[in-house]
């Protein structure tokens, strides 16, 4: 069970997404503990999804956002608000300070929200689940859950200690002229995504 919630865990945080793209973009502009703390509060909403299967949440939780836009339309608008501050601070001359810089809390909660707000990341999760052949309910050994989740754990920060700091050895070597055109990319993605998230969720 440890093994397959390494997997899980990489499976989960390996996709480049808004959260990665926030990993990088963090990591090249503040700095590695920055890219890390915003992957590992996707690691720990993952995590919390697994904990719910274990208690046998996930049958009561999907069929109530199966047909309810809301959650998902909340998180498309905290990416396209993300998305606007990238853009806004895209400068790297207007560049905060390192007294300025968001904090890890924030980093943290930015990527945590956006999963827990967003219907898709159960869905995905379960899915996964099922790949793996894992089963989970009320009934399964907490010694076995606890395999399952410190797997989790193990993979999902694996991924992120590699994208952060990749990043951040990347990002020491970037011009500010290329900083800028990275930062406005990034941010021209995350709205885009966002608002893409936000028309799936209201006509579907």
């Amino acid at each position: 069970m440890l093994i397959k919630g390494f997997i899980l865990g990489l499976a989960l945080s390996a996709p480049i997404g808004v959260i990665g793209l926030w990993c990088i973009q963090r990591s090249i502009n503040y700095g590695f503990r920055y890219g890390l703390a915003t992957g590992f509060g996707a690691v720990i909403a993952d995590m919390l999804f697994a904990v719910l299967a274990v208690i046998g949440f996930s049958q009561l939780i999907e069929p109530l956002i199966k047909d309810n836009p809301w959650p998902a339309l909340l998180g498309a608008a905290f990416v396209i608000y993300m998305g606007i501050q990238t853009l806004l601070k895209a400068n790297p001359d207007k560049s905060v300070t390192l007294s300025q810089n968001p904090s890890l809390i924030k980093s943290f909660m930015s990527s945590f929200v956006l999963i827990m707000t967003h219907p898709a990341a159960i869905l995905i999760f379960l899915g996964i689940f099922t790949g793996l052949g894992i089963e989970l309910d009320q009934n399964t050994p907490w010694f076995t859950a606890g395999q399952l989740l410190l797997g989790m754990l193990f993979g999902g920060l694996s991924w992120w200690l590699f994208l952060s700091g990749l990043a951040a050895y990347l990002g020491k070597k970037m011009t500010p002229a290329i900083m800028y055109k990275f930062n406005i990319v990034s941010g021209i993605m995350v709205i885009c995504f966002g608002l893409w998230l936000a028309i799936n969720s209201w006509f579907h």
